[in-house]
């Protein structure tokens, strides 16, 4: 999955925080990353703004927590004292 691979690319480059993340394709309506990618993507980019652009130039935009809702997150957890 290509956005995993560029998230993973950039932590390893030093990257820690992401504004923006672009997700281009080669058909003509935008099409959303995979669950896994959506994990990703909500647990490194929580804050960043996702577009997916279609070849023609249709667009979509969402926040992470609009493209997974209800995603796992560590702080779910509680730890036991």
């Amino acid at each position: 999955c290509a956005e995993r691979a560029a998230l993973a690319a950039a932590r390893a480059a030093g990257g820690e925080s992401f504004l923006l993340l672009c997700i281009a394709a080669d058909t003509e309506e935008p099409i959303s990353p995979c669950g896994a990618c959506r994990q990703w993507i909500v647990e490194l980019a929580p804050h960043a703004l996702v577009a997916m652009i279609g070849s023609k130039g249709a667009e979509r935009w969402c926040t992470p927590s609009e493209l997974l809702p209800w995603a796992f997150r560590s702080d779910m957890f509680h730890s036991r004292s």
